[in-house]
């Protein structure tokens, strides 16, 4: 699968979740997310996650807050990372990889943690390359 495609969908799960909190949220406060990676924010996985944020209409800091975080290889930064992005009360927090999701479900009971099933998407790319043989 191509991880833009992958991320896409994480965007788009991220924009429906965000969708929930836009009536409650102040005129003044923009809706923010909480992002946990392995790779560095140059990465071209976290730039477009970044595009599919702004496929959908969400622009980092005109309409919404993005806080990013980078384990940059070493995932055992990301406890703290994730508890960083609690106190930060974000609305919405995405982890990259299962140890980043363990991390942030460890960290919240309370913030959602949108996911996209992975293998799903794998299994629906395959069928859709047979399909085109």
């Amino acid at each position: 699968m191509r991880p833009r495609a992958f991320l896409f969908g994480i965007a788009f799960a991220l924009a429906q979740a965000l969708l929930s909190f836009a009536d409650a949220q102040q005129a003044d406060k923009m809706p923010s997310v909480g992002v946990l990676l392995t790779s560095p924010l140059t990465s071209p996985h976290y730039q477009a996650f970044l595009q599919g944020l702004q496929d959908l209409g969400y622009v980092e800091g005109k309409n919404i807050v993005v806080v990013a975080k980078s384990g940059e290889g070493d995932p055992n930064r990301f406890p703290h990372f994730a508890r960083e992005l609690v106190r930060l009360n974000v609305n919405v927090m995405v982890a990259g990889g299962d140890q980043g999701l363990r991390a942030a479900k460890e960290a919240t009971g309370t913030i959602p943690i949108p996911i996209v099933g992975l293998r799903s998407a794998r299994q629906s790319c395959r069928e859709h390359s047979s399909t085109r043989r």
